[in-house]
């Protein structure tokens, strides 16, 4: 895809090189997909991270039964109702892990994130919201970790030089250790997932 800059260790995608689509609630972001050469549409790929707008009062979730999701509210709150048992209650930052194929319905309007991790795919996702309050943070990174600039830009330094990080990119880490990012602003928020080997 056109943009994305890549070393042995990480991977930057802007947000120029994400796709957006229009689905009947809103727009959706689609920014990583994998592997490579899968598409959403085929329902082929391993992982999928978005992030969406729901601009209507009520939305049916689509169909997607060979995937666990977990679903985070950016901005806004929702409610979320799976196969129709309990309603829970979303404010931002807040997440809900439940299975693709579930019957999920959701009320209220807000900006989230999304993760899909295809089942048996041999790791499990923990995603985590980082408000960064103009100060630099520091991520414990696993081995395979994804973060997402929600709100504002930061940067990083490399073995050389310092990288940025514009509103809306994201980085791909593919290396242990920690990261430290300073915001570029005031407020701030990332949002970091991880995946860890079930076995």
């Amino acid at each position: 895809m056109a943009g994305i800059k890549e070393t042995p260790h990480w991977s930057y995608i802007p947000p120029e090189a994400q796709p957006v689509t229009e689905w009947s609630g809103g727009q959706t972001r689609e920014l990583y997909l994998a592997p490579a050469g899968t598409s959403y549409a085929e329902r082929d790929f391993t992982l999928r991270l978005s992030s969406a707008t729901v601009e209507v009062a009520e939305s049916t979730f689509t169909h997607l039964p060979d995937y666990d999701r977990i679903l985070m509210p950016l901005a806004g709150t929702i409610r979320l109702q799976h196969d129709g048992g309990r309603v829970r209650t979303l404010p931002p930052y807040a997440t809900d892990s439940f299975a693709g194929g579930a019957a999920t319905t959701s009320w209220g309007e807000c900006r989230d994130f999304n993760v899909m991790l295809r089942r048996g795919s041999g790791y499990t996702a923990r995603v985590e919201a980082v408000e960064t309050h103009g100060q630099t943070v520091a991520l414990p990174i696993s081995g395979l970790d994804y973060i997402y600039a929600a709100q504002g830009g930061c940067q990083w330094q490399g073995v050389t030089k310092t990288h940025t990080m514009a509103e809306g990119g994201l980085l791909v880490l593919r290396r242990q250790g920690e990261l430290h990012l300073q915001p570029q602003g005031r407020g701030g928020l990332l949002v970091h997932v991880s995946l860890r080997r079930t076995c």
